[in-house]
């Protein structure tokens, strides 16, 4: 809507939308080239503050506005628009994580993610939920997650998580033990990851290779420093066991155990 009062003062005004990730867009008054120098420019928001003057470019917000202009003699005229946000999608770089096989994360998006906003997550394999900012999810192989963020001023943005498994050993094994019967640490076990079960039985040699120890139910707490009832003396034994995870690849746990 145009208020005009003698010769007009304004040739053109364009704009140009808001910017999805600064929120800011840029609009732009040409005066006539019979306005005089010292005419005046004011720019108004819908709240009618005062947002900016003679200034013939203004970076604003989303919302309504409007602008008037002055000259000598009491010549004004006034121009509403309305700043919008563009309607685009943009991305972000990739994010990588790196974790060890079998661990649980938490997502974390490269964008801050405001209460309003939707986002959806896609994977391959199953998350704590696809539609909350940050869900969780147990990764066993390398894996890209998407996800989708839809602002409530219209933006839209979408990025992913690369995970990179580090691969470790599947298992704990502790060094040391001491049978004494106080409760604490009488039992020599290896205790697997979530993805990893046992193939078989741990199994124990002293330091000549005899086999001091079969373990028949991998369910049970371990080794308790005996061979056959018989209490063994303290030292280096060397133990054995084999492991397999979810993907049917083994794994074998070898090393040292000392009993104290």
């Amino acid at each position: 809507t145009i208020e005009s009062h003698r010769t007009p003062l304004i040739q053109s005004l364009s704009t140009e939308p808001a910017d999805c990730n600064t929120g800011l867009g840029y609009v732009r008054i040409q005066l006539r080239p019979t306005a005089l120098s010292d005419t005046q420019i004011y720019w108004w928001n819908e709240s009618d503050d005062l947002v900016a003057t003679n200034q013939t470019e203004v970076e604003i917000p989303k919302g309504h506005y409007h602008v008037s202009v002055e000259s000598p003699g009491h010549c004004q005229e006034a121009l509403e628009f309305e700043m919008q946000v563009a309607e685009e999608t943009s991305f972000v770089d990739t994010n990588y994580i790196f974790v060890e096989e079998g661990q649980t994360v938490q997502l974390i998006p490269a964008i801050d993610i405001q209460s309003n906003d939707e986002i959806r997550w896609n994977s391959k394999v199953p998350l704590s939920c696809t539609e909350c900012p940050n869900p969780s999810i147990s990764i066993h192989q390398d894996i890209t997650v998407d996800y989708h963020v839809k602002a409530q001023e219209g933006c839209e943005i979408q990025g992913s998580i690369a995970a990179k498994v580090q691969y470790t050993r599947p298992y704990f094994a502790p060094n040391a033990f001491s049978p004494n019967g106080d409760g604490n640490n009488d039992y020599f076990k290896i205790s697997p990851k979530a993805h990893v079960i046992p193939v078989n039985g741990l199994k124990v040699f002293d330091r000549w290779g005899n086999l001091v120890y079969v373990q028949k139910d991998t369910e049970d707490d371990g080794w308790d420093g005996t061979n056959s009832g018989v209490d063994l003396q303290q030292g280096i034994y060397i133990y054995v066991q084999e492991f397999e995870d979810i993907q049917g690849k083994k794994y074998i746990a070898k090393g040292s155990i000392t009993k104290m």
